[in-house]
């Protein structure tokens, strides 16, 4: 897809950029963080979806209300964790309507829907007769080792390899209800069983620190430690979701390249063409001069300290 996102890191001359490029169709998909999506007017959206549930029922219906407008079809989307119910159910009893709740593909199957979207564009594509023509020979001669089989499967490997390697080791994210419910519950010190507090429940986080606690750094035995502890230097990264980067690769990239392998990493945030991560304070400018000197698969790494969020 054609994507490009609103965050607060964004100036206002960015942001406008962004939307008009929305506005006029030339992004099929805006990501937006909560705060920069509040106020957005945009027609004819096709598809809200929604990270999970805000604590404000009028929040979520204003959101969602951004698609379906003026007599049109729209849908609303909501991926969320069994332990959101109770606001789902209380968004259900403001706008009078029952969500239904579908499974989430799996990794083949999204595969397979990307490779026939693949087809289909290649069936529908526009061919500059008199500009290719003149290549013809040269490819016909390049292709004739080539059976009408063997082709096809090539040329639809180009992109269809992406996909299997993306999606290969896809896991079904769809919880078994049943088993789930058990695990709000745990054993207390004493014996004693009970529901988990909200700061016990590993899955639960602050919602400031909405990006993955999973994917911080390194961790000692007694577990993470409190953001509050740290003072953490923002920094921007000039590679992004187009050069192969992710959470992890960042992660790695800084054990990596950092001779103490014990620096606390903050948030991380990637975009399609560049990213955000945070690092402890201390270790400052060994990150820049770490990163200022290597290479990711070719790509030199640029590194800078971050405007504020």
């Amino acid at each position: 897809y054609n994507a490009d996102a609103l965050h607060g890191d964004l100036s206002q001359a960015q942001r406008d950029y962004v939307m008009a490029r929305f506005r006029n169709k030339h992004l099929q998909m805006l990501v937006a963080t909560d705060v920069a999506a509040r106020g957005l007017d945009v027609n004819n959206l096709t598809h809200i979806i929604n990270y999970n549930l805000p604590d404000d029922p009028e929040i979520y219906i204003h959101r969602s209300g951004r698609t379906g407008r003026a007599g049109k079809k729209g849908i609303s989307v909501t991926l969320i964790h069994l332990r959101e119910k109770g606001k789902l159910r209380q968004v259900e009893k403001k706008v009078n309507k029952t969500f239904i709740q579908k499974p989430v593909p799996s990794g083949k199957e999204i595969c397979e829907k990307q490779l026939f979207s693949l087809i289909d564009k290649m069936e529908k594509i526009e061919v500059n007769e008199a500009e290719i023509d003149q290549f013809m020979p040269v490819i016909y001669k390049k292709l004739a080792w080539l059976e009408r089989e063997d082709l096809i499967k090539r040329f639809v490997s180009l992109e269809f390899n992406r996909f299997l390697q993306y999606y290969e080791n896809a896991p079904d994210i769809n919880v078994d209800e049943s088993r789930q419910s058990k695990r709000d519950y745990e054993p207390m010190e004493k014996g004693r069983r009970g529901r988990k507090t909200r700061n016990d429940r590993s899955d639960r986080y602050h919602r400031n620190d909405r990006n993955d606690r999973n994917d911080r750094g390194q961790r000692n035995e007694r577990g993470s430690r409190k953001r509050s502890e740290y003072e953490f230097s923002r920094f921007f990264f000039n590679l992004g979701k187009k050069n192969g980067i992710n959470k992890r690769t960042i992660i790695d990239l800084v054990n990596e390249h950092l001779p103490n392998k014990s620096a606390e990493i903050g948030e991380i945030e990637v975009m399609k063409n560049f990213s955000f991560f945070e690092v402890d304070k201390r270790y400052e400018k060994q990150v820049i001069n770490a990163f200022s000197k290597a290479t990711y698969k070719g790509h030199k790494m640029a590194i800078d300290l971050a405007r504020g969020k």
